[in-house]
């Protein structure tokens, strides 16, 4: 007597983002390539938000200095980003 071997649970987008916040380790060769980019592309984009925040507050404590202030910081910060992500 045979037994049906149970197919695989895909995982839902939920579970993925979870564990690429979780940060387990995976081997993104193997298994699907949409799952493997959205694993690989959740810490980025977070890291990119919170950059975005950091030069918001910036801005705005630096606002109160002035109009040359708030020139500085963004060019200061357009500067960061482009050494940072080239």
């Amino acid at each position: 007597m045979e037994v049906a071997a149970k197919p695989a649970l895909q995982p839902t987008f939920w579970t993925s983002i979870r564990e690429a916040l979780r940060g387990s380790h995976q081997d993104f060769t193997a298994g699907d390539l949409n799952r493997a980019i959205l694993l690989l592309a959740i810490p980025m984009v977070l890291e990119m938000v919170l950059e975005s925040l950091f030069g918001v507050v910036d801005v705005f404590w630096v606002s109160r200095l002035g109009a040359d202030s708030v020139a500085t910081v963004g060019l200061t910060e357009s500067m960061l980003f482009l050494l940072l992500w080239d």
